[in-house]
């Protein structure tokens, strides 16, 4: 059978390769079109008509502060007459028997109104869900496809192939004329090694303004830049806003984290640069990939050995520690990852539902400056509605404590449809936007090691900068501009450069001059 797959703003596509290769083993032939490419687009925060039509397009946009202004991950830019009319066409040409959509929660819109034009291009095609949204909110999605996926597709999808006529196959919801067969969810796939690997550079377009690309097909490095792998499925936790907190509630008393085995990993990689070679920096998918240290120390030995190609990865307080990241170093990694989320006790255990060790993650964070185990990263989430005052100064005196520079990816909150953290209730207002604001800038003033803590807690109570939010993000953007953790020092009226010093932390005139001469003269004017 001809199965043509649709991706949405995702041409990576790594749930969905795997997919594809399953189904390919399993004789049937393969296309793909990529319907808009992803592409993270920073707005500055004075373009506010931009804004609001960005936010509008979807509640589960994925937004991340920055020294610019609200990047989104991707840029949700709407589809052209042209795109549509050659997404129509394409789809038309490839005389697909089965279609399948993967897409995230942000564009289900977007699906919605492509498998209209699907419908309207192959009337009797059948159309079938799949991919995170199809996983967390079956219901809406049910309702516009003819079938979903509702968790690991790669089974699933053969059984579905080999008879399309089938509406009992686990793992997979239909909606048919008398209601909607709900089947029981397929078991996990414990043996990973028994999978094929992700299929790149088969039959692939990608739909990009006014013509169809193919890169995936032409381009080896195009195809290098969007690859991504994974050692392991699945996460030893639950946090309230993930997909995992959902995911575990259907599969209890089912071994959730699973193994592939290193030899397998190191040959899907090797054999990937020999046919495409790989990007700068090699990216690993695992939700912690320093997790268990025999198993670190047989990875870096055979990393090392085989590929010796500079990677990044994330580590976690409660399974990392000094050796493995001497490893890791060892190894090459060039990136190590922290997910922090929050420094407040209270927001990680009742709201996040996430194991929380202050003293740990800042221990954590030293270790890997000290080993030299790669650039290091901080995630932390901001504009939590649950969040009181005290919640963001405990993020920020946690933030103030870890070794600088470093980059902090700041990303909003998004509580996404049936997690454990859409379901809770806020019984206490939430702070006002201005303030939520102020903290989150003050946070990004955190990485540069041009302000001592005593500055940056001067900054926090100035009541001048709390009231004027904007003034503040006009300070972070000048201070950091150069975006590599060594910002040029501000400069006096006669030129001279100011020096950051405990002294200056109380001067609150000072830093009000500062934050308007920065405002009135420094920033540049398209912001």
């Amino acid at each position: 059978m001809k199965l043509v797959l649709v991706t949405l703003y995702d041409e990576a596509a790594r749930g969905l390769r795997y997919v594809a290769a399953a189904a390919q083993a399993a004789g049937h032939q393969i296309a793909f079109v990529h319907f808009k490419s992803f592409r993270s687009v920073t707005i500055p925060r004075r373009q506010v008509e931009h804004l609001k039509w960005a936010l509008a397009q979807s509640p589960y946009q994925v937004r991340e502060i920055t020294r610019e202004g609200e990047r989104f991950h991707p840029y949700p830019s709407p589809p052209t007459d042209a795109e549509r009319r050659l997404f129509s066409g394409l789809i038309d040409q490839l005389k697909p028997d089965v279609v399948g959509l993967s897409f995230g929660t942000h564009a289900f819109g977007r699906a919605i109104e492509l498998t209209a034009l699907i419908r309207e291009t192959c009337p009797r095609v059948p159309i079938l869900w799949g991919g995170v949204h199809a996983i967390i909110d079956p219901e809406a999605c049910i309702a516009h496809a003819d079938a979903i996926c509702v968790g690991e597709g790669e089974e699933a999808i053969v059984k579905y192939l080999a008879d399309p006529k089938r509406t009992d196959v686990a793992g997979l919801w239909f909606r048919t004329p008398t209601g909607v067969i709900k089947n029981p969810f397929r078991p996990l796939i414990q043996n990973l090694d028994a999978l094929p690997w992700p299929l790149y550079g088969a039959d692939e377009y990608q739909i990009n303004g006014e013509h169809v690309g193919r890169l995936m097909v032409e381009s080896p490095p195009y195809i290098a830049c969007n690859y991504y792998t994974e050692t392991t499925r699945g996460c030893p936790f639950a946090c309230s806003y993930c997909i995992h907190s959902t995911c575990r509630e259907r599969y209890v008393g089912q071994k959730y984290v699973r193994l592939r085995s290193l030899e397998n990993v190191i040959e899907e990689i090797r054999l990937f640069r020999e046919r495409f070679g790989l990007q700068a920096v090699l990216p690993f998918f695992d939700e912690i990939l320093l997790m268990n240290k025999k198993r670190v120390a047989r990875f870096c030995e055979l990393y090392r050995r085989e590929i010796g190609h500079p990677f990044c990865g994330f580590a976690h307080h409660q399974t990392t520690d000094r050796e493995m990241l001497e490893m890791a170093r060892d190894a090459g990694i060039a990136e190590t990852s922290i997910g922090v989320q929050t420094g407040s006790v209270r927001i990680a255990r009742e709201i996040y539902h996430r194991p929380i060790d202050r003293e740990a993650l800042i221990r954590l964070a030293r270790e890997i400056h000290e080993t030299g185990a790669g650039r290091l990263i901080l995630n932390v989430l901001s504009d939590c509605a649950f969040e009181q005052e005290q919640d963001l100064r405990d993020t920020f005196e946690l933030l103030l404590e870890m070794p600088r520079p470093y980059l902090l990816q700041l990303s909003r909150v998004v509580p996404f449809p049936n997690t454990p953290l859409a379901r809770m209730k806020c019984d206490v207002p939430p702070l006002s936007q201005p303030i939520r604001e102020f903290w989150a800038q003050m946070y990004l003033l955190t990485q540069s090691d041009r302000l001592d803590g005593t500055t940056l807690r001067g900054l926090a109570e100035d009541p001048y900068l709390r009231e004027k939010p904007e003034i503040l993000q006009d300070l972070v953007y000048w201070l950091l501009h150069e975006g590599d953790g060594r910002p040029t020092q501000p400069r006096a009226g006669g030129g001279a450069t100011t020096q950051a010093t405990p002294a200056a932390a109380g001067a609150n005139g000072l830093l009000r001059r500062l934050a308007r001469k920065i405002k009135n003269r420094l920033v540049p004017p398209d912001r």
